[in-house]
C-alpha cells in the first residue's frame, strides 16, 4: 500500500494492500512504516514480542521532521497479523442444529461448512 493511512481505532486495524505478491507463509517478510505525522508524541503506539537476543526491528525518529540517519535496531518486533486465502480456508454458512438455545453445558451442534478457498 502506498499512501495516506489512518489509524481509526483502538486494537487491530485493517491494512488493504494494493498489490497481491507470492508469499510461502515459512520466509522472512519485510515490513516497512513511515509516520509522516510529524509530531513524535502524537504517532499510534504498538504492541509488540521481544525477540531478544536478536534484533528483528528497526527504528528512528526526530520531532518535526523525517530522520536522515540509518536508525536503531531494536528487540521489540512489532505485533501484526496477516491474513492471505488459502487453498483450505473453511467458513461455517450454515448452524443446523439446535435451532434454539437449549441451556448450558455441552450442546452438540451439526453445521454446514464450505471451502472459501481460491479456485482452481
Amino acid at each position: 500500500m502506498r499512501g495516506d493511512f489512518t489509524v481509526t481505532a483502538l486494537g487491530w486495524n485493517k491494512l488493504d494492500l494494493d498489490t497481491t505478491f507470492s508469499y510461502n507463509g515459512v520466509d522472512n517478510l519485510l515490513i516497512y512504516w513511515e509516520n509522516w505525522d510529524g509530531d513524535y508524541q502524537s504517532g499510534p503506539t504498538f504492541r509488540y514480542t521481544s525477540t531478544s537476543p536478536n534484533y528483528r526491528a528497526v527504528y528512528d525518529y526526530t520531532d518535526g521532521s523525517m530522520p536522515t540517519t540509518a536508525g536503531h535496531t531494536t528487540y521489540s518486533r512489532p505485533n501484526i497479523r496477516l491474513h492471505y486465502p488459502g487453498t483450505h480456508d473453511v467458513a461455517v454458512t450454515k448452524i443446523i442444529s439446535p435451532e434454539t438455545v437449549e441451556g448450558y453445558g455441552n450442546v452438540p451442534v451439526s453445521v454446514k461448512v464450505k471451502n472459501t478457498g481460491i479456485k482452481h
